[in-house]
């Protein structure tokens, strides 16, 4: 598996998604993307973390919990189930 990239070193492309470490609340599927939830009139969409699961950006999902993503990894490849029907 790969390793830990720091944010300060390196982002990945924008729309892949990666697993996330989030500074308190662990890890998490996310990507990097256009926010346009919460925007107010004539405001301009910034790329921010967000949710795999949500279109709701992660600084501000869930504050309480997420308040910086401090590293991300690639997401390793899906496992095989050619010829093998046990598995996952």
């Amino acid at each position: 598996m790969s390793e830990w990239i720091p944010v300060e070193d390196r982002l990945p492309d924008d729309g892949v998604r990666v697993l996330v470490w989030g500074k308190v609340a662990g890890p998490c599927v996310a990507y990097r993307g256009i926010e346009t939830w919460g925007l107010e009139d004539g405001e301009q969409p910034t790329v921010k973390w967000l949710l795999e699961t949500e279109p709701v950006p992660v600084d501000c999902h869930r504050s309480d919990l997420w308040d910086e993503v401090v590293a991300w990894m690639p997401l390793p490849e899906p496992p095989s189930t050619k010829g093998n029907d046990n598995a996952i």
